[in-house]
């Protein structure tokens, strides 16, 4: 692409883009001339698929931020209605850095384009929110988070009414909506949010889960930083677990500070949970990805079981 078209196409940008932080971010860029940035951040528009959308936060159609956001959930909602299907729409989100406001915005669409939403008041594990879906009959769910990706990265997840993540030919159908969305500063967003659910649907995902046992195992946990500390200890706890928590890693950090990829399959993001494995002689260790829907397990004596043997088990 000619510089002169490229930043023609930046400035049509910044121009429907409701986010004042990346209308900035990108008229640095083009003051500066970072046209090597700006190509990259237009090649391209991030792809919607299985998993919904993710990418690094930034300006620019082929990262994630406010706009993408907007358009995706202005999209999805025409998808939505031309279903015809009844019920609500739940959203939640993680702890990353914009999580919320990516949150809010998706709320905020659905609300202006005559949905009902129901939203949970702080950072959730993403089975929770698709657990919701099902229990409250909802049409679709929506999580904002990037799962394992490193802290730079933020997504946007879409379940279905049984809270199973969409298939083809859903992801196309969506996608072609989203493709056809206007610039997200068009697109309406309500100045009021959904309804805040309560913490029986937490309490009723929890006592689905529990399994109680009168021959409890030592268990050493992390959450790698992400959300599902909490709820993870009172499963095992409940069940009957002794449960050591790896201290460091237990509190929501966008950051990550002690692994560079919170994913428990990378080589390293164990190395803490094992370490305190070992020190409390426990018979497990086990870790979830930050949005608590990706587990690992194994033990200080035999390490790591892979995914194939934690799904035979």
């Amino acid at each position: 692409m000619k510089v002169e078209d490229l930043e023609a196409e930046v400035r049509r940008w910044i121009e429907g883009d409701p986010d004042p932080i990346t209308r900035d971010e990108l008229t640095d860029l083009l003051v500066s001339g970072a046209w090597e940035d700006l190509a990259d951040r237009f090649a391209d528009s991030l792809e919607f698929g299985t998993a919904g959308l993710r990418g690094i936060d930034g300006g620019g159609p082929n990262r994630m931020n406010l706009a993408v956001v907007v358009r995706a959930t202005y999209g999805l909602s025409e998808y939505l209605k031309s279903e015809d299907a009844e019920g609500p729409v739940v959203v939640g989100r993680d702890a990353r850095e914009r999580s919320l406001d990516y949150f809010d915005a998706t709320v905020r669409v659905l609300v202006a384009a005559g949905f009902e939403v129901l939203t949970f008041p702080d950072p959730i594990p993403t089975p929770i929110v698709a657990f919701a879906a099902r229990e409250l009959e909802a049409r679709a769910a929506i999580v904002i988070t990037a799962s394992h990706n490193p802290p730079e990265y933020n997504g946007y997840k879409v379940y279905n009414n049984y809270g199973a993540q969409i298939v083809p030919p859903t992801v196309e159908q969506i996608a072609h909506a989203i493709s056809l969305a206007p610039p997200a500063s068009m697109i309406a967003m309500s100045s009021e949010g959904g309804t805040i659910l309560d913490r029986q649907i937490i309490d009723r995902y929890l006592d689905a889960i529990v399994r109680p046992t009168d021959s409890g195992l030592s268990i050493a946990y992390t959450p790698l930083h992400g959300v599902g500390g909490m709820y993870a200890r009172e499963v095992l706890e409940r069940s009957g677990h002794s449960v050591a928590i790896a201290v460091d890693q237990f509190k929501p950090d966008p950051e990550f500070p002690s692994v560079r990829f919170p994913n428990p399959e990378e080589a390293g993001a164990m190395d803490e949970v094992m370490e305190l494995g070992r020190k409390v002689a426990a018979d497990l260790v086990m870790a979830n990805d930050p949005d608590a829907d990706r587990l690992a397990v194994g033990s200080p004596e035999h390490g790591m079981l892979t995914g194939n043997q934690l799904g035979v088990l």
